[in-house]
């Protein structure tokens, strides 16, 4: 009894560290499907799945389930997360990290006199909010998951259907506005044209064509945001050269790239003058509350 007593220091010291660690800090991550003719639509055979990859190239895929009716998304007081895409569809994801700061104080835009109010499409903001109680997925995920840079897609089902959003790039380091990114996707569309026209090999065009894939991504809240849908159109327009310009990479077809990347130039300078309009619409801003860019 007394040798046992003696070597209990001992088996205790030598109890595995993991066994004494505190459990890993997880935080609710949530998913919402963006129907902007019907935000509120609950669709009961649905699902998400999150797939994460981080530049190590280490992918991980979690499920998420539909949210349990009456369940309540948090208080609406947060900004938006960000907002992608459903590729081939009319449909956005909103991905709510769950670290959103407050939401500014933003004024609701009026209709033009002379437009019927009812007719007037919902605002970006009612959207959002009716979603809430529409389709949306939850699941809690481990911090560490999140605090590392990452790519992410989110596919949804719907019943038999399944779709695809576009890439998500995370966590958010800082909000840049919508102009700064239009303005980058011209330059790169130049930064095509100048180095397709020396002898160049596909590695050295993949790194502008993915970046030029993920400011378009990085331009669906402003398609999101435009309720006529124009700035959506011409984002999906310059979506689809984008892609064609990547196939042309892959092929090595120099005056291909060229030739696209010239047929983007037009789309995107209308898709500018588009937000420059819906931003000359905006009421001023509050200085201490401005709006960010998703």
């Amino acid at each position: 009894m007394n040798r046992l007593l003696l070597l209990l220091p001992a088996l205790l010291a030598s109890t595995p560290a993991r066994a004494q660690e505190k459990p890993e800090e997880t935080r609710e991550v949530r998913i919402f499907l963006l129907d902007r003719t019907t935000p509120e639509r609950a669709v009961q055979d649905s699902a998400a799945v999150l797939t994460l990859e981080r530049k190590a190239g280490r992918a991980e895929t979690y499920l998420f389930a539909r949210a349990a009716k009456g369940a309540t998304p948090g208080d609406g007081t947060a900004s938006p997360g960000l907002i992608r895409s459903l590729v081939s569809t009319p449909y956005f994801v909103e991905l709510d990290l769950g670290n959103a700061a407050p939401a500014p104080r933003k004024e609701e835009i009026e209709p033009a006199e002379g437009k019927d109010k009812a007719a007037a499409p919902l605002s970006a903001q009612e959207v959002l909010r009716r979603a809430r109680k529409g389709t949306w997925f939850a699941r809690k995920l481990p911090l560490s998951a999140l605090s590392a840079p990452f790519t992410a897609t989110v596919t949804i089902r719907l019943g038999n259907l399944t779709f695809t959003s576009e890439e998500f790039q995370g966590p958010r380091a800082g909000d840049e506005r919508t102009e700064e990114i239009a303005a980058r996707v011209g330059r790169t569309l130049e930064a095509l044209r100048e180095r397709s026209k020396d002898e160049v090999v596909f590695m050295d065009l993949r790194p502008v064509v993915v970046e030029l894939l993920r400011d378009l991504s990085k331009l669906a809240p402003a398609g999101f945001e435009d309720g006529s849908g124009a700035v959506e159109k011409d984002r999906q327009w310059c979506l689809a050269m984008a892609r064609a310009i990547e196939d042309a990479c892959y092929q090595g077809d120099a005056a291909r790239i060229q030739e696209l990347s010239l047929q983007c130039e037009p789309r995107l300078k209308e898709m500018k003058s588009q937000l420059a309009r819906i931003k000359g619409k905006e009421p001023p801003t509050d200085p201490e509350n401005p709006p960010t860019v998703k």
